[in-house]
């Protein structure tokens, strides 16, 4: 075992930094990734709780009519 190759341990520590950004990069790529997950099933949510209301409104108005057919049938 004689002395190390510079050219060797240069291409090494290269290799290393380069793998070490490489692991920073996909991390951040990574939550952002998250974020847009979260946004979108936020937004699907949203979506979700407007038709909601809108579907209470609608039995709500149709609960009203009957009512009133109802009431009009008995007097």
């Amino acid at each position: 075992s004689g002395a190390r190759d510079p050219v060797r341990g240069a291409r090494g520590k290269m290799a290393l930094e380069l793998m070490s950004h490489l692991k920073a990069r996909l991390q951040q790529v990574h939550s952002e990734q998250l974020k847009l997950c979260k946004a979108e099933e936020q937004k699907t949510l949203k979506k979700t709780l407007k038709a909601n209301a809108g579907l209470r409104k609608t039995k709500s108005e149709a609960a009203d009519l009957v009512a009133s057919a109802t009431h009009k049938l008995l007097t």
